[in-house]
């Protein structure tokens, strides 16, 4: 792999240089804009490693770490990532990400890491201060990387309204301590190359519970999107007005709320609606510019506590995955007839109907078809409120659970709509187009 890096004189190295030739950043003391200076040994940097430790790892990686240092002066350590991202709008991420892919298929989060902190860095190769060592946590699968092609057309302008993005857990984008599970590397690239090959137009990516309520992955996606996606967050109860409007800003157009215990650490029912609550004042004062939602996931045991918490929400409710209904028990089940008459009393919930493969507990197609009466049933009656998506890269699946993306619309999403294409077209592009508000047309 070293051939990579220094092969015709540091190609790399010199294009980083061109791109900042040019540019200025703010000093972090005066704020005064100053010349912004790649350190020559840095060059040293683009050389991996022979042996490192990165994370939590005992011994020699395998993998190769990629550090840039940026400064002003020579013995000055800065953190590259933020400050470009900040000072002058620039990504060499991106820039490095896409060079390492483009040339040598290289994949991020396995032939190489990027980190962006010089000593984030130096801590993991030399060190000199080990991390706390972390229980063992459940591994999730890899999604299918072969999606068959939709059998019909796709709508001009539809949306996949749930979706993830996954860091690889490494700096600057660290999973959450809480988290339940170790995600599978789920970057915006592979989510926008995916969507793009399945027809898709744009995306609503919400928040993973890997990350809790740390959303800086997620933005950085919606940035990298260039106003093809939004976003879903979870917020701390604390987080203040400015920040959401700040999110506001950044394309987040709702606040997620999981009771799934399995996933999560469920927080006190009152503190959606009290969110709900602070949001609708903020867009009433115009702070924030857009309208927002409470996105739900819960199960169907859950919902008859939740109900008249739900009921109090002053703003539209969309549930994830149809509440996860109790397929085994059928459309008569009490459970879900108290949630289709939740939809008869709160006029703006929203339902997606989503994860066949999560309900049945299986990848099989012929498998799905003992979902598609609980999602036919809400398609059929409340037909301007039902909105879809892939859940890709489908979290926390078992061996003989992972979906093919393509069959997800083929032998799911349009089997929903009937096999009508005025049906699908409501479904994935004017259902979503209109509860979010997409701006960026087809």
């Amino acid at each position: 792999m070293e051939s990579f890096f220094l092969e015709n004189d540091g190609e790399l190295l010199r294009k980083m240089h061109a791109l900042l030739k040019d540019h200025q950043s703010l000093d972090p003391v005066t704020e005064e804009p100053k010349n912004t200076v790649l350190r020559n040994r840095v060059a040293t940097t683009l050389t991996p490693w022979t042996y490192c430790i990165v994370g939590d790892e005992e011994g020699p990686s395998k993998r190769v770490s990629v550090n840039f240092a940026l400064g002003d002066k020579p013995d000055r350590k800065g953190p590259l990532g933020d400050r470009l991202r900040k000072d002058l709008g620039l990504d060499l991420e991106d820039v490095i990400v896409n060079h390492l892919s483009e040339k040598y298929q290289m994949e991020e989060g396995r032939e190489y890491t990027m980190v962006s902190e010089t000593r984030e860095v130096n801590r993991h190769h030399y060190n000199d201060k080990p991390r706390k060592k972390a229980k063992p946590l459940p591994r999730n699968l890899e999604p299918n990387s072969k999606p068959d092609k939709p059998a019909f057309e796709m709508p001009p302008g539809a949306i996949n309204t749930h979706c993830h993005v996954n860091s690889n857990g490494m700096t600057p984008f660290l999973w959450s301590d809480d988290r339940k599970y170790d995600p599978a590397f789920a970057p915006w690239r592979k989510l926008e190359e995916l969507d793009m090959f399945l027809g898709f137009s744009g995306e609503v990516i919400v928040a993973a519970t890997c990350h809790g309520t740390d959303n800086s992955y997620m933005l950085n996606a919606l940035k990298k999107s260039k106003g093809r996606a939004l976003g879903v967050a979870f917020v701390d109860k604390n987080v203040s007005d400015e920040e959401l409007v700040e999110l506001d800003t950044a394309g987040v157009r709702g606040v997620r709320y999981s009771y799934v215990k399995r996933l999560t650490n469920p927080p006190p029912p009152e503190e959606m609606v009290t969110m709900a609550t602070r949001l609708k004042r903020l867009k009433d004062a115009g702070k924030l510019k857009n309208d927002w939602h409470i996105d739900l996931y819960c199960e169907a045991a859950d919902l008859q506590d939740l109900e008249p918490h739900i009921k109090a929400i002053a703003i539209p409710v969309v549930f994830d995955h149809m509440a996860v209904p109790t397929i085994n028990n059928g459309v008569s089940d009490p459970a879900f007839q108290r949630f289709l008459q939740l939809f008869r009393d709160k006029q703006d919930c929203y339902a997606k109907l989503t994860c066949p493969e999560r309900l049945t507990g299986s990848s099989r197609p012929e498998d799905w078809s003992k979902v598609l009466p609980f999602a036919r049933a809400l398609a059929e009656e409340f037909p301007d409120r039902v909105i879809t998506g892939t859940d890709w890269p489908h979290p926390n699946m078992k061996e003989g659970q992972m979906p093919n993306d393509g069959e997800l619309l083929n032998r799911w999403i349009w089997e929903i709509a009937g096999r009508n294409s005025d049906k699908l077209k409501h479904i994935l592009a004017d259902n979503p187009r209109s509860l979010f508000k997409f701006a960026r047309k087809v």
